[in-house]
C-alpha cells in the first residue's frame, strides 16, 4: 500500500512539475513587491507579479530635471520640462502595503516554476496573495504568465485599473513649451548689413551738416534714416535675439550721441531758428523715440506659452490641460495664445513715451524696466523741448516788446519835435504884436505924463505970478 501511494505521489510529480505541495512557512522580511524572505532563511519571488511600471515611471521622471523654463532654438516639438507628482506611489510606498498584509504572517507556498511561487494564508484559499498584491496595485502583472493563471490575474489587474489602486494611481503634472525653429537664409543677412551701412554713412553726413542750418530735405531724410535703423532687428531677432539685443543697444547709443548733437545745435542757432524748423526738430525728436521703442517692444516681446497638464501615467488620461505663460512679454487685451502685432508695439511706445494710461496693455518681466527708460527718456526730452520753446517764445516776445517801446517813444519824441517846430513857428508874430502893443501903450502913457507935466508947469507958473 504504501508503495502504491508513493508511485502516485511521483506520478503525480512527473506529469505536474511545475507544483510542488504547499508548505506552511513564515514571513520574515519584504523586499520588494516581486521578493520577500521567509524564515530568516532564503529569498523567494512571487508568481505572476512584476516591478516594470515602478521602474518605467523612475525612468520617465529621471528624463527631466526640475529646472527654469527654457525655450532651447532649434527645437521643433513639444518638450516636457519637468514633471510634478500630483499623486505618487513608489516601490517604499509598496512594500509598506505589503508588509502590513505578510509581515509576520504564516503562509503557505506553492511552487509554479523554478524559485516563482504562489503565496496564500490558507491552503485551502482559492484567491492567492500574489492577485492581491496585484488587485491592490502594488504590482503590476508579469508579462507571461501560463495560461491556467492568466485570466485571474487579468481580472485582478483590471480590478486595480478600475480602482485607480497604488501604482495605477499615480498623476502626474507636466510643463511644456512649444517652440518651432524658423530658419532664414543667409541671403537676407547681407541685404540688411548692406542696408544698414548706407544708413549710418548717410546719418553720419546728416551729422556733418548740422553745422549750419539744415534744408527741409535735410531734416527730412535724416530723421527718415533715423527711424528705420532699428528696423533689421525684426528679421535678426527670429534666429538671433541676443544679436539684435546688441544691436538695438548700438543703435540706442547713436541716438543720444545724435540727440546730444541736436542739442547743441538748436542752442547754438535758437536766434535765427524759425518756429517751423524748431517744430520740425521736435516732432522729428519725438517720432525717433517712440519708434526706437516700437522695436525694442517688438525684440523683447519674447512669450513663453507653457502647456500645463495634470494626467495619468499609465492611462494617459488628461485631467487638466491649461496654459500659462512666463518670461518676457507683453500681454493685449489679456491675450496669451499668439503674438502681436507691430501696431500693438507702436501703441504702448507710444503711450509710454507721453506718460499716457493704457490699461488694455500689461508688460511683463523685464519689459516693465525698458517702459520705465522710455519714460524717463521722454520725461527728459519733453523738458528740454518745453524749456527751448519757452525759452523762444518768451526771448520773441521781450523783443517784440522792446520793438513795441522803442517805437511807442520814437513816436513820442516825433510828436514832441513836430510840437516844438509848431511852437516856434507862433512865437514869432506873438512876441511882434505885443511888442507894438507895448509901444503904443507906452506913447499914450508918455503922452499923458507930458500933458500932466505942462499942466503942473502952468499952475505952478501962475501961482508964483
Amino acid at each position: 500500500m504504501k508503495i502504491f501511494k508513493l508511485c502516485i505521489v511521483v506520478l503525480f510529480i512527473i506529469l505536474f512539475p511545475d507544483v510542488s505541495f504547499a508548505e506552511e512557512n513564515t514571513v520574515t522580511k519584504i523586499i520588494d513587491p516581486y521578493t520577500i524572505e521567509v524564515n530568516d532563511t532564503y529569498r523567494i519571488h512571487l508568481y505572476g507579479i512584476s516591478t516594470s511600471m515602478f521602474e518605467e515611471y523612475e525612468e520617465f521622471k529621471g528624463n527631466f530635471e526640475k529646472a527654469p523654463l527654457k525655450i532651447q532654438s532649434k527645437k521643433i516639438k513639444d518638450a516636457v520640462l519637468y514633471v510634478d507628482d500630483i499623486v505618487t506611489f513608489d516601490q517604499q510606498n509598496a512594500i509598506n502595503e505589503i508588509e502590513k498584509i505578510l509581515l509576520n504572517k504564516t503562509i503557505y507556498l506553492k511552487e509554479v516554476e523554478k524559485d516563482d511561487y504562489l503565496i496564500s494564508f490558507s491552503a485551502d484559499d482559492d484567491l492567492t496573495i500574489n492577485e492581491l498584491i496585484v488587485a491592490e496595485g502594488l504590482a503590476n502583472m508579469a508579462d507571461l504568465i501560463k495560461p491556467e493563471y492568466k485570466m485571474r490575474f487579468l481580472h485582478a489587474e483590471k480590478t486595480a485599473k478600475d480602482n485607480k489602486s497604488g501604482i495605477w494611481g499615480i498623476r502626474y503634472q507636466s510643463n511644456s513649451v512649444s517652440n518651432s525653429e524658423v530658419i532664414i537664409g543667409k541671403g537676407i543677412y547681407k541685404v540688411l548689413a548692406i542696408i544698414i551701412i548706407v544708413n549710418v554713412m548717410y546719418l553720419l553726413f546728416t551729422i556733418k551738416q548740422l553745422s549750419n542750418i539744415p534744408s527741409w530735405s535735410g531734416l527730412f531724410y535724416g530723421f527718415i534714416s533715423l527711424l528705420f535703423i532699428p528696423l533689421p532687428v525684426i528679421i535678426v531677432a527670429i534666429q538671433y535675439q541676443i544679436a539684435a539685443k546688441i544691436y538695438l543697444g548700438i543703435c540706442l547709443i547713436i541716438i543720444l550721441v545724435i540727440f546730444y548733437i541736436l542739442s547743441k545745435f538748436i542752442l547754438k542757432h535758437i536766434e535765427i531758428l524759425n518756429i517751423k524748423k524748431l517744430s520740425a526738430l521736435i516732432v522729428g525728436s519725438v517720432l525717433v523715440v517712440i519708434s526706437y521703442f516700437t522695436f525694442v517692444y517688438a525684440v523683447f516681446d519674447n512669450p513663453r506659452i507653457v502647456h500645463i497638464s495634470q494626467k495619468d501615467f499609465f492611462s494617459g488620461k488628461i485631467y487638466t490641460d491649461e496654459k500659462e505663460v512666463i518670461g518676457d512679454y507683453i500681454s493685449v487685451n489679456g491675450r496669451t495664445d499668439y503674438l502681436n502685432d507691430l501696431g500693438d508695439y507702436l501703441y504702448l511706445s507710444g503711450t509710454t513715451f507721453f506718460g499716457g494710461s493704457y490699461g488694455d496693455v500689461i508688460p511683463n518681466g523685464n519689459i516693465r524696466f525698458i517702459v520705465v527708460l522710455e519714460m524717463f527718456i521722454g520725461f527728459l526730452l519733453q523738458l528740454l523741448f518745453f524749456s527751448i520753446v519757452i525759452n523762444l517764445i518768451y526771448d520773441k516776445f521781450i523783443k517784440s516788446k522792446n520793438i513795441v517801446e522803442e517805437t511807442s517813444k520814437q513816436d513820442e519824441k516825433d510828436t514832441m519835435e513836430r510840437e516844438d517846430k509848431e511852437c516856434q513857428v507862433e512865437e514869432v508874430p506873438l512876441k511882434t504884436s505885443t511888442r507894438e502893443s507895448l509901444d503904443r501903450e507906452t506913447t499914450n502913457l508918455s503922452a499923458v505924463l507930458a500933458t500932466c507935466i505942462v499942466l503942473f508947469l502952468e499952475i505952478f507958473k501962475s501961482k508964483k505970478d
